[in-house]
């Protein structure tokens, strides 16, 4: 009888071990799994590091997107100016517009041929918000095996040739000089930064330069720190974020006169 008794407890002892690791087991398994570690910020996608935002204390230019990762189609100035573009079925540049207070004011047709290395650019004057439009002449843009401009010719709408730039490039793929062939006219200089160029993931930063005047529309692989040549010579200061992008940029001229840009991405 004294076994049997004993035989009774071991058994409903077992019972409750087992019973007590069965709610265990599924309780664990209903408990939702722990965010992984984040050291306290969130993962940053390199693909997504292009300028969102431009800010001066007087200018504010705000930067839009395609579906393409880094394809540009808009710029907008707090002046009321702004730009867009539009890309053919090859994603290559098509066209550019300027508005001033949204009326249409310029364009640009541009105009590849089979290589995808020279290109025509049709320049236009718009009055009437698009009703009336004159040609104003054209511009030929020839690339290099990197697809990064290397010449420029701008012709008049009597196909007269009226000046000739070439851009020369350094080992790196960053242009080191660019030649005005106008012999009074002395040749741009640059030096560079190790960083990452502000708008380095923007190839089309490129084109949008020949017709914006905006310094820091350059889509290098590094950011200007020195400008020497045809214009003021310039030097540029930079504070970074961790991904090595600029995110304060100073510029000086020669005469100490200073410009400051903030950059949201």
């Amino acid at each position: 009888m004294a076994n049997t008794k004993t035989l009774l407890t071991c058994a409903g002892t077992c019972s409750c071990v087992l019973l007590i690791l069965v709610l265990t087991a599924c309780g664990k398994k209903n408990q939702p799994n722990p965010d992984p570690p984040t050291g306290g910020e969130k993962p940053v996608n390199l693909t997504t590091l292009v300028p969102q935002k431009l800010e001066q204390p007087q200018l504010q230019i705000s930067l839009s997107y395609g579906k393409i990762a880094g394809q540009l189609i808009s710029l907008a100035q707090s002046d009321g100016l702004s730009e867009k573009l539009a890309y053919n079925d090859q994603q290559r540049l098509k066209r550019y517009e300027r508005y001033q207070k949204s009326e249409l004011i310029y364009l640009v047709d541009y105009t590849w041929d089979d290589t995808g290395k020279v290109i025509r650019a049709s320049q236009h004057l718009v009055e009437l918000n698009g009703k009336s439009t004159t040609p104003l002449g054209y511009y030929d843009v020839e690339l290099n095996a990197a697809s990064n401009i290397s010449s420029v010719k701008w012709y008049n709408l009597n196909d007269q040739l009226l000046k000739t730039v070439i851009y020369n490039y350094s080992e790196s793929g960053t242009v080191n000089t660019v030649v005005n062939t106008s012999p009074d006219i002395k040749p741009t200089g640059y030096t560079y930064d190790d960083k990452n160029g502000l708008f380095k993931k923007v190839s089309s930063c490129q084109f949008l330069a020949l017709e914006n005047n905006l310094s820091l529309l350059r889509s290098e692989k590094s950011n200007v720190i020195r400008q020497t040549g045809a214009s003021l010579p310039y030097t540029y200061n930079y504070t970074y974020n961790k991904e090595g992008y600029p995110v304060t940029i100073t510029s000086f001229d020669e005469k100490g006169a200073q410009t400051s840009w903030k950059v949201t991405y």
